[in-house]
């Protein structure tokens, strides 16, 4: 047989050309009997014309599957995910085709694959340094999906598991939560929610530049329609708000997940989930669990996860002043404040929310402080921040 007709770029990471034999690949070790999730597509599978998926990133969740992908066109590795809601659909026999299960799981799965293109076409309009970048998207295989950049890293939830007591120094958290905040408040302004901000949806890469990932749409709409709210919300990071279909949402419940997730950085705890704390609230002050959280920060998260949506920060520009604020010794606005004064109105439905403001940023404050900080080579200086994350 021709040589060239038996090997093919390496599933693993598309650097090499392997052996239709499952030799491993001599750059990642990858091999053709290397074991798979049962549901993920066939390695090698080709959507829209271009695109090859490879290797599954993770682990698949409840509502999509992620892959490491080619793009045959550019020559470039991308991010493929797959819109596949387990709860109420399948892979068919071709093992290709996702089908939804007979009956209201037809309607529901119909339903979140419109609000996960609708989230797909409202992330391609952002060009942010902190939020994932949408290359494309497109219907196949009864199903939808989406190409995103692909970048070398891993999830903030990985890099806190390495560190010692699975939590960092306040200072670089709070640098790291900073840039988080430019991401959300660009789609803040835009309109529109992220919806499930936590720590394995800030991906760190390789430069230490975090990212926000996997926005929630998609899940709370099919939540919403199969009367299972709870099996999309993440304990310990969602507010009060999000396990009820008539509950207040907006950018304070981001802000909620944004606090959640810096708890987490700052103590190596979470928060206790939100429906145990309405009955009994046992959730410590950062500053009581780790000394070395400066009081006005502590008090910054705090005022984050306040359990009423009218007396919590109320959108991620203040909680960006705040803790600013907080991490240099500051008073906290959160405390002068007694009730929300957003500029917007009321968030209704899984998609898109009653704010609307200016054009989307490409990059925000904390973006800048850590650019006057670049050498002659363009390359980063040793931050405080950059230093902490410097094993990404």
């Amino acid at each position: 047989m021709n040589k060239e007709r038996s090997t093919h770029r390496c599933p693993g990471c598309f650097e090499e050309e392997v052996s239709t034999g499952g030799e491993p690949c001599p750059t990642c070790g990858w091999s053709g009997g290397q074991g798979r999730p049962p549901l993920a597509l066939p390695v090698q599978t080709e959507l829209k014309g271009r695109y090859q998926a490879g290797r599954v990133l993770g682990e698949p969740g409840g509502f999509g599957v992620t892959y490491l992908g080619h793009d045959r066109l550019q020559g470039q590795k991308i991010a493929i995910k797959e819109y596949f809601p387990r709860e109420v659909a399948g892979r068919d026999t071709d093992g290709r085709s996702v089908v939804a299960h007979s009956g209201e799981g037809s309607e529901e799965f119909r339903y979140g694959k419109e609000q996960f293109l609708g989230e797909a076409q409202t992330l391609a309009r952002f060009d942010h340094a902190n939020i994932v970048s949408v290359r494309d998207f497109f219907e196949e295989n009864g199903t939808a999906y989406l190409v995103m950049e692909y970048y070398e890293g891993k999830t903030l939830e990985a890099y806190l598991e390495e560190q010692p007591g699975g939590r960092m120094e306040p200072e670089a958290a709070t640098e790291v939560m900073l840039r988080v905040l430019d991401g959300l408040k660009a789609v803040h302004e835009e309109g529109y929610l992220h919806r499930d901000v936590k720590p394995e949806n800030v991906y760190l890469t390789k430069e230490g530049r975090p990212i926000l990932i996997d926005f929630g749409a998609a899940r709370q709409a099919v939540g919403e329609r199969s009367q299972s709210l709870s099996v999309v919300m993440t304990p310990g990071y969602a507010p009060y708000e999000q396990y009820s279909r008539k509950g207040n949402q907006g950018p304070h419940t981001d802000v909620y997940g944004a606090g959640a997730t810096l708890y987490r950085m700052v103590t190596g705890e979470k928060p206790p989930a939100a429906t145990d704390r309405v009955i009994e609230d046992t959730l410590q002050e950062p500053g009581e669990v780790n000394p070395e959280v400066p009081e006005g920060l502590s008090r910054a998260i705090m005022g984050t996860l306040r359990m009423g949506d009218e007396e919590r920060t109320p959108d991620a520009k203040a909680l960006h002043e705040q803790l600013r604020d907080g991490l240099h010794g500051g008073a906290t606005t959160s405390q002068q404040s007694g009730s929300r004064q957003a500029d917007g109105q009321k968030t209704e439905g899984p998609g898109a929310s009653g704010y609307r403001g200016g054009r989307a940023r490409k990059s925000g404050t904390s973006d800048r402080l850590v650019e006057r900080n670049a050498n002659s080579e363009g390359e980063l200086q040793a931050t405080v921040w950059r230093t902490a994350l410097g094993t990404v």
